[in-house]
């Protein structure tokens, strides 16, 4: 289990989610550290499949869940690099994640390097983790009410 601060900043930075959502990421959060594949995850918090959990997520307006993953993952990483100034070596080494897996996770949820990543503060992150993972009901339509093209939404973002 994450550390209590980090696991209620998460939630509290997505408040506005709907309770079903913010229950899922209260699950989905422990699995950041693992490397076990979608599916795998997604039977543990009790979906039948990948398919059904991403549906859900995105519903809800959330994005895949390769890119939670990987936020899930860094923001880990920056707790444990604010707490304890543990590298990122000691870190992936003690959890038993390859040191390459950190690495890719920290560019993809970011787009930076982690020697620069690291250098902003744990709250920055989370502001960046809810404007990066989950878009507000209110700004995924236009004002037609057409649903808005997900790349209009992410721009900084590829979106897969």
């Amino acid at each position: 289990m994450p550390p209590l601060n980090l696991y209620d900043g998460m939630l509290q930075h997505l408040s506005g989610a709907c309770a079903a959502c913010r229950t899922i990421l209260g699950r989905l959060i422990p699995y950041g550290l693992h490397r076990a594949k979608g599916h795998e995850i997604a039977m543990a918090i009790g979906f039948t499949s990948r398919g059904a959990l991403t549906a859900r997520l995105e519903k809800h307006g959330f994005r895949g869940l390769h890119i939670l993953r990987d936020w899930i993952l860094f923001l880990h990483l920056i707790e444990a690099w604010e707490s304890q100034q543990k590298t990122l070596a000691r870190w992936a080494y003690d959890n038993g994640i390859d040191l390459s897996v950190c690495h890719h996770a920290v560019k993809r949820a970011t787009g930076r390097t982690w020697s620069n990543a690291r250098s902003s503060s744990l709250d920055f992150w989370l502001d960046q983790f809810s404007c990066s993972v989950w878009i507000p009901l209110c700004h995924r339509f236009d004002e037609s009410g057409a649903r808005k093209d997900p790349a209009s939404i992410w721009p900084h973002q590829q979106i897969n």
